[in-house]
């Protein structure tokens, strides 16, 4: 006897029970991990734009794209773009969006020491997140247009409530000349430090109040987007996101 079951969305107390259920007969039960459309648009649509990019043009080059091919400038730094692919994986498996066990869809190439040369997708799965990605990018507009909602917006806003969630596509003008900066030079970035950092990149006209303000919100937008994450939850200072 076969049982199929899809749940969609599920509680955090119901999907503790679920998977207390399974794990419970596990000898019994074959997981599904199969990356079907609906799984690698969900995957997709979760990254930040730039590991967006990086899962799009590795499908469409037939498996791999080359770093120097993702950069826009010979001084631009791959560095953190990785951390996002990994991480929204593991989201998946906590949120219940697919099993844990899932095929890495793309993992960074390179000789190690934190040396990126490229992103490989294995063969089987360039097709379908070839047609996840186009099917959603032909019904709503390519990503890199869209139109999303602000980072001060409900998410359910976004896109009139067809996704389920709402991954900026796109940065703010302050955010991204802070971008630059925060990853050619690393360390901790306050308020003050990308206050300075803004000025430099002709972004600070305003008084105190106002560029203070541009500055937060600058680095709420990259931590938004998982370029740059909390040193710790309860201050307003970051880092890069590692890699």
């Amino acid at each position: 006897m076969k049982i199929s079951v899809t749940i969609d969305q599920p509680t955090g107390d119901f999907q503790k029970k679920l998977l207390a259920l399974l794990a419970e007969h596990a000898a019994h039960v074959e997981t599904d991990t199969t990356w079907t459309k609906e799984r690698a648009s969900r995957y997709y649509l979760a990254l930040p734009a730039r590991a967006q990019r990086i899962v799009k043009e590795a499908a469409d080059r037939d498996g791999y794209v080359g770093a120097d091919d993702l950069r826009d400038t010979e001084e631009t730094s791959l560095r953190g773009h990785s951390a996002a692919l990994k991480r929204i994986l593991d989201r998946g498996v906590r949120e219940g969006w697919w099993p844990d066990g899932m095929e890495p869809p793309i993992q960074a190439q390179g000789p190690g020491f934190g040396k990126v040369v490229g992103y490989r997708m294995p063969d089987g799965l360039t097709a379908v997140f070839r047609t996840a990605i186009y099917n959603w990018s032909r019904d709503w507009g390519a990503a890199e247009s869209i139109k999303t909602c602000t980072p001060t917006e409900e998410a359910t806003a976004c896109l009139n409530g067809h996704i389920s969630e709402c991954q900026y596509a796109t940065l703010s003008a302050a955010a991204r000349a802070l971008e630059k900066p925060i990853r050619d030079q690393g360390g901790t970035w306050d308020t003050r430090r990308a206050v300075d950092a803004l000025r430099n990149a002709g972004l600070g006209d305003g008084d105190k109040r106002q560029q203070d303000k541009r500055a937060r919100q600058a680095l709420r937008d990259l931590a938004i987007q998982n370029i740059i994450v909390k040193t710790d939850p309860d201050s307003a200072t970051y880092r890069l996101a590692e890699q």
